[in-house]
């Protein structure tokens, strides 16, 4: 055959590699999915486009009627730090539980987290979002409850903006594409959780609080195999709640106007009502509910699931079947794992760690000693314990105010170093940095207050418990409490949050006046000219960096100087980007320099690709550091896959060829789970 015959062939070959890298497989039907009444008008480019309009990314096109293509390009030689598309999409979600909606991404590893904004009034609700599969349509669900608030917003009632975000990992492209965007919830829910609103609508952490209560608790009784479903306490309407078996207030310190009423109804009418924690007052004056302060209930984390499964069991009998039957599945469901997990393999000589982020170990009359044990028997050798922080120590400091527990409990490090020395495992003590933590007297916070010393936001409001990193005393304190850590002879010291909040800090007036000697200028106008487009930005953003690489290179220098063999490490926000700019944790710079004996990165995702990418990008720019990558057990939903998740996670990094791993975080979570990693993952010391 001729060269020239060869030539149709050629190009059919090339033409076929080339689509099917960039062809998209058709969308799955909507099915009964609720479609948001805008999205119906993405029909044509048209519809498209007047849909589609801001973002921060290429043009998107129409693939088909209802399905959106999403370009994204990485190439630049200055690429953008993450893909954005927003979505002219008004509508009220007071009474739904979130979106819906078909997902699309030809490859993973260019992303190192996915976003998803909610834009109400002033403000953004934003939260997370983990596809698990390239070059498949995968069915995505946001929820309400597990959101961080971003400015003032208006309500779910007044969401008029949805913003899609793909943050960078890869200097590649992509496409990504969506479809069926729909509500999720259903009318037909056993129980109504009622979030609080209207108070967390005001900010601060008071809304934190709000967001958090009711993320725990509807994502606890759904675990409990219940139907649930979130309702906004100004969402409440007469009849809202007829077809709930019960309801419950997770933390609701307020109520709006007159909604308390429709509660006392519901009740009256026969309905089961749950009060936990804290309530308003007219809560509290409604007769027939059912009240608990019980500490399980969210108030310390996580609400234990088998406590609220046998309260709601005792207060509605009617869902004790439906819970029961679900407790027998996942008991057939845990047999298929735990035979799944006896064939994981296992690796010897890799470290393998925990942060535990109580002083104390475990708790629950276990001590350290007790907790350490724990720990070896499921093959763990290395624990990163939480004993210092801003301003307090759990242990006699020269440095830092000294915890109050310190004089009844003892000392919190001579405990745990003295359990690590017993079962042999390492112990590398975490200090959290700047931030002093709720566990600081209000009489030191007060003291660093008026010596100015605690941070200030753009808006110039006082953020009392954060201490300022440029300030030259804070500087030292920090870097003391570190040497006097290393000198105590641990095996190592652990830096943690050791960056700046985030670009809203710090603006006090001692950071004009340090920038201005550094910069040797005034600064006019103040702090427009340091932040977005104004004209110092990058000399300020440089500042930043600098006061915090100051500390890790001193304490780094001083702790091999003056304490050899102990080991330096941090704490790292996984993605370089985001940490670089926005953080000013320059941790390319501080691997490349050699300040580090290790780091563990924050990889603190739910879903096995989206790790392997942002893994992958580290790795290009840790240099010779040994990383022992961070993974987010206590931060993934509470849906049972704990133990699968975390084995798969675990076995992602061996696959990539880490000699270790730190898991966040040892507490009763991961009691229940380390167990069943010892079935094969950690079999092997």
């Amino acid at each position: 055959m001729s060269f020239r015959s060869l030539l149709p062939v050629l190009a059919l070959l090339v033409a076929a590699g080339c689509s099917r890298k960039d062809e998209l497989p058709p969308a799955p039907p909507a099915g009964s999915a609720r479609i948001v009444p805008a999205w119906l008008a993405v029909t044509n480019a048209a519809g498209a486009k007047a849909v589609f309009r801001g973002g921060e990314t290429l043009p998107v096109s129409l693939a088909a009627p209802g399905v959106v293509s999403m370009p994204v390009d990485f190439s630049d030689k200055k690429p953008p730090m993450r893909a954005s598309w927003d979505l002219q999409l008004p509508c009220d979600l007071s009474r739904m539980d979130g979106l819906q909606f078909d997902f699309y991404c030809s490859d993973l590893d260019q992303f190192s987290a996915f976003s998803f904004y909610f834009k109400s009034g002033d403000g953004w609700y934003h939260c997370s979002f983990c596809p698990e599969e390239n070059g498949k349509w995968q069915r995505i669900s946001v929820k309400k409850t597990p959101v961080r608030l971003e400015g003032k917003v208006a309500g779910w009632d007044k969401v008029s903006c949805m913003r899609i975000s793909g943050w960078r990992a890869g200097d590649g492209r992509a496409v990504c594409a969506i479809a069926n965007l729909a509500y999720d919830g259903s009318d037909a829910a056993d129980v109504v959780v009622v979030s609080a609103e209207s108070v967390a609508a005001g900010g601060g952490d008071e809304a934190t609080r709000c967001m958090k209560y009711a993320d725990r608790m509807v994502t606890a009784l759904r675990s409990a195999g219940l139907a649930a479903s979130v309702v906004a306490d100004r969402a409440l309407a007469e009849g809202s709640l007829t077809n709930a078996v019960a309801v419950v207030l997770p933390y609701n310190p307020a109520l709006p106007s007159g909604k308390a009423d429709l509660l006392k109804a519901y009740v009256t009418g026969g309905g089961r009502l749950l009060a936990c924690n804290v309530q308003s007052a007219e809560v509290e004056g409604i007769e027939g509910v059912r009240r608990s302060k019980d500490q399980r209930l969210g108030a310390t984390g996580m609400v234990d699931v088998p406590f609220l499964r046998s309260l709601v069991g005792e207060m509605a009998p009617a869902l004790e079947k439906k819970m029961a039957q679900h407790e027998a599945d996942e008991a057939e469901r845990k047999k298929e794992l735990m035979k799944w997990l006896e064939t994981r393999p296992s690796r010897k000589g890799e470290k393998r760690a925990f942060w535990c982020h109580s002083a104390r170990g475990l708790g629950g009359g276990r001590d350290w000693d007790a907790s350490v044990k724990f720990l070896k028997e499921q093959g763990f050798n290395m624990i990163i314990p939480n004993l210092s922080w801003g301003g307090v120590a759990f242990y006699p400091s020269k440095v830092l105010p000294v915890a109050a527990d310190v004089a009844t409990k003892g000392d919190a490090f001579e405990q745990c170093r003295a359990a690590c020395r017993k079962y042999g495992v390492e112990m590398h003590v975490w200090k959290v940095c700047w931030n002093m933590g709720h566990l600081t007297s209000s009489a030191f916070v007060k003291k660093m207050k008026s010596e100015g010393r605690t941070q200030v936001n753009a808006s110039g409001s006082q953020i009392d418990r954060w201490l300022c990193p440029s300030h030259p005393e804070n500087q030292q304190m920090e870097i003391d409490a570190m040497v006097e850590l290393a000198k105590m002879g641990p095996d190592g010291v652990h830096f943690d949050y050791i960056r700046y909040p985030g670009t809203d800090n710090c603006f006090c007036d001692g950071c004009r006046a340090r920038f201005e000697a550094e910069i040797g200028t005034p600064v006019e106008h103040w702090p427009a000219d340091v932040r977005d487009d104004g004209k110092f930005k990058d000399k300020w953003n440089d500042f930043r960096r600098a006061n915090i690489t100051k500390v890790v290179r001193t304490v780094s220098e001083r702790v091999h100087r003056e304490a050899p063999g102990i080991q330096v490490s941090a704490a790292l926000i996984g993605s370089h980007a985001s940490a670089v700019s926005s953080m000013a944790q320059d941790w390319p710079a501080w691997c490349r320099d050699g300040l580090l004996d290790f780091a563990c990165p924050m990889d603190y995702v739910n879903a096995v690709p989206q790790l392997r990418s942002q893994l992958r990008a580290q790795l290009k720019r840790c240099g010779k550091v040994p990383l022992y990558p961070g993974i987010g057990l206590s931060c993934w939903p509470s849906d049972g896959r704990d133990a699968e998740r975390l084995a798969k996670q675990i076995l992602a990094t061996r696959d990539l060829g880490f000699k270790g791993f730190t898991v966040f975080n040892f507490d009763h979570r991961a009691e229940q789970v380390l167990p069943l990693m010892r079935l094969g993952v950690t079999k092997e010391d």
